[in-house]
């Protein structure tokens, strides 16, 4: 598809009438299950768990509606609810078995309407939504409810205790609905983690093409592409490493690569929002090398490197340890004991251990602990500290990981992101 032709798409609208015949497993994509067992099987919605209030949400926007076509096909009593937030739903409760449509908010019945239907043949319900709520049932003549729907942007289906079905739902909404292209994409999203989650990551990244390429027209992979885009690119080659040679997260990675002035690490920069650098002068025979940052979620990620040929004291006197700069196991067990003393409320969460192909494809020694700054440190409070010690070419480099432990949560895909990026290499001799 050309560019322009995707251009053209994007900014145009489409129909605003979502057809549901269900004859396809993939209508149900446009529904998220609540509760109980729901499927799309011979030409019909069905549930089959016969539960008191099992629900399925439909998953856009339903402030809009302008009208609603519905059919129903089983006996017991099913519910279409419109509801906004915590204020009691509106609902329109059906039973075919007993020929009956009822109207209801806070529990109150607001219209009763009575009809027959000819033996199997399923019940056919209109809602108009416009300032008053008028409902009709098959040819009868529409009555009018007393209530205005508009403004409830959610709507269910519900199961009450029977196996439900349903050959047919149409909505129909009006221009003042969200934009359907920027629907279409939340769903895109949300189906490609979903993919990824279940360890279907080409599927994912294939899923997530339109986007790609509609992000392309604006320019090559680059952090200009939209934040939402480029952190789900992320999270699925957190998830799947092998999707990191596929394009264009090939391509984003080279974008967002970061060398430090010695050339020694090399490492991507997480394609989320936030996060900066610091490279540490060149200069410098040992220490601080590279350090990406969140300013605003105070989380700190520094590289530093031991050279092989000095030795590092830990401890104070009478029980000073020294520990040559290639032992990386001994590193790792001299600063944790050192740091457990000096830091306010130091837990290990884990002692040093070994893992491997854990600091880029190296294997390491790393440990975690819980500790609070000192008061009037910045930032204060509790915080999580994570290091990794790993060996190249004789010198240690640490990997040190700081923030709040929530913080270091929520950003779990872009550390991981930015580890499972970084590639050790000679350093220049600037001795």
């Amino acid at each position: 598809m050309s560019p322009i032709l995707l251009l053209l798409l994007a900014l145009s609208f489409p129909d605003d009438t979502r057809s549901y015949e269900f004859v396809r497993p993939a209508e149900l994509d446009d529904f998220q299950v609540e509760r109980g067992s729901w499927a799309v099987q011979a030409g019909a919605l069905q549930c089959s768990s016969k539960g008191s209030d099992d629900s399925l949400l439909w998953r856009r926007n339903a402030a809009a509606i302008q009208r609603i076509e519905w059919q129903i096909a089983s006996s017991g009593r099913c519910e279409l609810l419109l509801s906004a937030g915590k204020a009691p739903p509106l609902s329109i409760g059906v039973q075919r078995g007993e020929g009956t449509l009822e109207v209801r908010s806070e529990d109150r019945l607001l219209r009763r309407v009575f009809f027959e239907v000819r033996g199997r043949d399923p019940a056919r319900v209109r809602l108009l939504l416009g300032e008053d709520l008028r409902v009709q049932v098959g040819d009868d003549v529409a009555v009018s409810v007393g209530v205005d729907p508009r403004q409830r942007p959610q709507l269910r289906i519900q199961s009450h205790e029977t196996q439900s079905r349903f050959p047919r739902l149409e909505i129909v909404r009006g221009e003042e609905s969200l934009n359907p292209r920027l629907e279409d994409r939340g769903l895109r999203i949300d189906d490609a983690l979903e993919r990824s989650r279940q360890g279907r990551g080409t599927e994912a990244l294939d899923l997530l093409e339109p986007l790609i390429e509609l992000a392309r027209i604006a320019g090559p992979a680059s952090p200009t592409w939209p934040s939402d885009l480029r952190q789900t690119l992320q999270t699925l080659a957190v998830r799947d490493p092998a999707l990191r040679h596929r394009s264009p997260l090939a391509d984003l990675t080279a974008r967002f690569k970061v060398t430090s002035r010695d050339t020694s690490v090399t490492l991507a920069t997480p394609l989320s929002d936030g996060w900066t650098t610091e490279l540490y002068p060149g200069r410098r025979v040992d220490g601080p090398v590279l350090a990406v940052r969140h300013e605003t979620h105070q989380i700190e990620v520094l590289i530093r490197r031991y050279d092989q040929q000095f030795e590092y004291w830990f401890g104070e006197d009478p029980r000073v340890q020294l520990v040559g700069g290639g032992d990386n196991e001994a590193l790792a067990r001299a600063r944790l004991a050192d740091l457990r003393v000096e830091w306010t409320g130091a837990q290990v969460v884990s002692e040093v251990e070994r893992h491997k192909a854990w600091m880029g494809d190296l294997d390491a020694y790393g440990w975690r602990m819980n500790y609070e700054r000192a008061p009037g440190s910045r930032p204060a409070g509790p915080r999580q500290r994570h290091e990794l010690y790993a060996r190249f070419r004789g010198d240690t480099y640490r990997w040190s990981e700081d923030g709040p432990a929530e913080a270091l949560a929520l950003h779990a895909d872009d550390l991981a992101w930015i580890r499972t990026s970084l590639a050790l290499q000679p350093r220049l001799q600037t001795r």
